[in-house]
């Protein structure tokens, strides 16, 4: 519990240091206004009690300290009792005496979850006032920003009660409301974990299936998928804030500029990433169900399609004694995935089984592998192809650059060792866009 910081006389037990009234002109002042809005028409009164904070003085200045939720029931009529039971729908109030209203209401707000509701909607100067009601016996208003708006919600739903001293405004929170608060906090900043891990899945999975996506594009994603109230205002500041040690976060993404982009492209210009989205956005965006398009959070994701298996059979036959302790076939296909997906030549992705101890001792294991990258390729959703496979846009590029093969260079037009029978400069030889 944080530490009291503003105290008062009204408590029980409790002793009085004495503050200066704000806002209301003083004693005489107060008393006086609150006198003369019972002598105004109703156009006058209703254009003062425009102020919330005349508003709320007003509604608090008759009452007495009420220290617990029985005693503040108490304080109201049978009349305004069965309204405030209304608004809970407890049956048969209508036919309760107040006692029983009383006890009514008191079981309702001991489930309810009233206050987690009211924090939920509040914003920063909200909380920093309702905190310091929340660890005070009595909180005299001493700030001139107090929000009065927010504190007549709180007690519109009895969630504080009020009174007037010398002047001064005074809130009190109930004790079963100040009971509730720690838990309350709790479960507000579970919700607000669960917004953000919610929301940090989604740019790593957008930055690990398209590579580079406006944030207005992730936006339109992350809204149409979740209940958050989140704009695009408290997103990027989300974005933004996230540590810059990729290393020890394991953080996928980065905001750069408009973009979300993957961290393996860190290097690259904000020139360079908008060529990419350039080439994003020759295709319609390709968006898998939420379900499916989660499961690119993890960045050595990849589906499950025939390519993928058979090449991951290859890996797991010929994984030898040189292979990493630990890392299995599927580690080294989630890699080789990634590899892919982001535009890595395909002698990279060679070199990548080999550095797991993927063992391929003839040209004709090392014409297999390549064979087997280049569909599995076909089959991955390509940064540039916006979500895309190869396949699915009928484009069959799979190699941007000449590669060694068993130490001997593969001619331009010698055939392409996939298999296609075609030559291997108009086949895995010719260049990608970008």
């Amino acid at each position: 519990m944080k530490a009291r910081q503003n105290g008062g006389p009204a408590a029980p037990g409790a002793k009085s240091q004495p503050g200066p009234s704000v806002g209301l002109g003083g004693p005489g002042t107060f008393a006086r206004l609150i006198e003369n809005l019972d002598s105004m028409s109703e156009e006058e009164m209703a254009e003062a009690l425009s102020s919330p904070e005349i508003l709320f003085s007003y509604l608090v200045f008759q009452r007495k300290p009420m220290f617990d939720l029985r005693s503040l029931f108490g304080s109201f009529s049978l009349k305004e009792l069965r309204e405030q039971a209304s608004q809970f729908e407890i049956k048969g109030r209508s036919r309760m005496d107040k006692a029983g209203l009383i006890d009514a209401m008191y079981e309702c707000y001991m489930h309810a979850d009233l206050l987690p509701y009211v924090m939920a909607n509040a914003d920063e100067r909200d909380m920093v006032a309702l905190d310091r009601i929340m660890n005070a016996d009595v909180y005299y208003v001493e700030d001139a920003d107090f929000p009065y708006e927010f504190a007549l919600m709180l007690l519109f739903f009895n969630l504080i009660t009020g009174f007037c001293q010398d002047g001064r405004v005074a809130i009190i929170a109930p004790r079963e409301v100040r009971e509730k608060y720690e838990e309350a906090l709790d479960i507000l900043i579970g919700l607000l974990r669960e917004t953000m891990e919610e929301l940090d899945d989604m740019a790593c999975a957008a930055a690990n299936l398209y590579g580079v996506i406006p944030v207005s594009d992730f936006m339109g994603i992350y809204s149409g998928w979740t209940d958050s109230d989140f704009g695009e205002a408290e997103v990027r500041k989300f974005l933004s804030d996230i540590p810059k040690d990729v290393e020890e976060t394991q953080i996928d993404y980065r905001l750069r500029g408009n973009f979300i982009a993957n961290e393996a492209l860190e290097d690259w210009s904000m020139k360079d990433l908008q060529a990419l989205h350039r080439m994003d956005a020759r295709f319609p965006r390709k968006l898998p169900s939420k379900e499916d398009f989660l499961k690119y959070a993890d960045w050595s994701y990849f589906e499950r399609t025939p390519s993928h298996m058979r090449l991951l059979a290859f890996v797991a036959e010929r994984m030898g004694p040189d292979a990493e302790e630990g890392v299995s076939p599927e580690d080294v296909i989630g890699e080789v995935s990634f590899a892919i997906r982001s535009m890595t030549p395909t002698e990279e992705c060679l070199e990548i089984l080999e550095s797991f101890g993927v063992e391929m001792k003839s040209d004709e294991e090392i014409e297999q592998a390549v064979f087997l990258i280049s569909d599995v390729h076909n089959d991955t959703r390509l940064w540039g192809n916006n979500g895309s496979t190869p396949k699915e846009l009928s484009v069959s590029k799979v190699i941007n650059v000449p590669f060694s093969m068993g130490g001997k260079k593969i001619g331009r037009n010698d055939p392409c060792p996939c298999g296609s029978g075609r030559k291997y400069k108009s086949c895995c030889g010719k260049p990608t866009v970008g």
